[in-house]
């Protein structure tokens, strides 16, 4: 089964969030991964979303995979029921995860049943391809990233933060390179990306 939660902020889509637990009774225990954030000069939103999660009922362990080795990332993965990868920047998180090898662990942990929900760059990485981030993120950050493809959990790409200040210049620069290339999907801080088997839902809040 495929469920994934794709979203431009975990704190402004908790009501989506819970109504996605409720619906498919998702199992309680989460891991949540906060690597993104690690590179950023702003990281007060990590400790507001933990709190938000732990608000719904969720039994949250936080870690950033850069500081694990590889079996213990894997071992993370393979023991929760809901994997939430935070925001910050979608190059770094991606070079994280491919040195640790944990891009087919996560796909074939969702094709077993495990809720996906991706923030920003969480759920850039759920494409085929991060190159489109360029503009909104600093690839710079991730000097030992050889290439950018990603999860291809999906056959489009999340447009986070569409409209919505201090990001709102980059997504429509974004949009107006990519839109003749790739099948974008802009969503505001408002909105998440529902996927299933069957289907692919723009909830809003």
């Amino acid at each position: 089964m495929t469920l994934l939660f794709l979203t431009s902020s975990f704190a402004e889509t908790q009501d989506l969030f819970l109504r996605v637990l409720d619906k498919y009774k998702i199992k309680q225990d989460m891991l949540f991964i906060t690597t993104a954030a690690q590179v950023e000069e702003y990281k007060q939103f990590i400790e507001q979303v933990y709190t938000g999660f732990e608000k719904l009922g969720l039994a949250v362990t936080a870690l950033d995979i850069a500081e694990l080795s590889e079996s213990e990332s894997a071992k993370a993965i393979e023991s929760c029921s809901i994997l939430a990868v935070s925001g910050g920047n979608t190059f770094y998180l991606l070079q994280e995860l491919k040195k640790k090898n944990l891009l087919p662990v996560i796909r074939r942990r969702i094709s077993e049943g495990m809720l996906y929900a991706g923030e920003s760059a969480g759920a850039i990485i759920a494409a085929a391809d991060i190159s489109y981030a360029g503009i909104m993120d600093s690839p710079g950050l991730a000097a030992e990233l050889t290439d950018t493809e990603a999860l291809a959990l999906i056959d489009f790409s999340v447009l986070p933060h569409f409209g919505e200040e201090p990001f709102a210049a980059a997504c429509q620069q974004t949009l107006d390179r990519y839109q003749d290339k790739l099948q974008l999907l802009p969503i505001n801080n408002h909105q998440a990306v529902l996927v299933t088997e069957d289907d692919c839902t723009v909830l809003e809040s």
